[in-house]
């Protein structure tokens, strides 16, 4: 499933082809309150705060090519790698 979010940009599920794919963090600054059993952790790649759901630890052990990280940075990382699509976990 292909989820279109406007300006060329669309969400797909991680397909484990060989290259990154990135679990997409909520930043905490977007949804402060969070939810039962989120976890605030650090963005591995740019240090912002975000929350770590209970899922992802199962989800990162499945794919190894996956790096959990801030919706901003997944964005940004799959954007200037393949142009418009961003693919997430």
């Amino acid at each position: 499933m292909k989820i279109h979010v406007g300006n060329g940009i669309a969400i797909e599920p991680y397909q484990n082809n060989g290259q990154p794919g990135y679990l997409c963090m909520p930043l905490v600054r977007n949804i402060p309150e969070g939810k039962v059993g989120w976890k605030k952790v650090k963005c591995q790649i740019c240090g912002s705060e975000c929350w770590e759901r209970p899922e992802q630890k199962q989800l990162l052990k499945e794919n190894n090519n996956m790096i959990a990280c801030c919706t901003k940075c997944a964005i940004e990382k799959v954007t200037i790698r393949d142009g418009v699509t961003i693919r997430g976990g």
